[in-house]
C-alpha cells in the first residue's frame, strides 16, 4: 500500500516540477521581452532628454543648468518609484557600469571622428 501511495506522490511531484520548469521558462521569456521593450523605450526617452540638454551647451553655466535639471528629475523619478515600491536606484546601480562603458566607447569614437585636430 505504501509503495502505491509513494508512486502516486512521485508522479504528482514530477508533474508539478514539469509545470514549474515551464513556468520558469515562460517567466524568463516574459522578463526578456519586458527588458527589451524597456531598453528600446528607454533609449528613445534618453535621446529626447539628451537633445534637451544639448540646447544649453557645455560651458559652466549650461552644465550647471543641466546638472540641476537632471538632479531634480532624478529626485522626482526616485520619489515616484518609492511610492510604487520599485527599487529604481538599485536598478540604476546594476545598469550603470554597462551604460557608462557604452557612453565612454561612443565618446571615444566621436573624438576619433573629429576633423579639427
Amino acid at each position: 500500500m505504501t509503495k502505491k501511495k509513494n508512486k502516486k506522490t512521485n508522479m504528482k511531484v514530477g508533474k508539478e516540477n514539469k509545470n514549474m520548469k515551464w513556468d520558469q521558462q515562460e517567466s524568463q521569456q516574459i522578463a526578456k521581452e519586458l527588458a527589451k521593450l524597456a531598453t528600446m523605450e528607454g533609449e528613445k526617452l534618453c535621446d529626447k532628454i539628451v537633445c534637451l540638454l544639448l540646447r544649453y551647451g557645455s560651458d559652466p553655466v549650461g552644465l550647471t543648468i543641466e546638472t540641476y535639471a537632471m538632479a531634480k528629475a532624478l529626485a522626482m523619478l526616485l520619489k515616484m518609484a518609492e511610492e510604487k515600491k520599485f527599487k529604481a536606484l538599485e536598478l540604476m546601480e546594476v545598469l550603470a557600469p554597462s551604460i557608462t562603458k557604452e557612453v565612454d566607447d561612443l565618446w571615444a569614437l566621436t573624438e576619433t571622428l573629429k576633423t579639427d585636430k
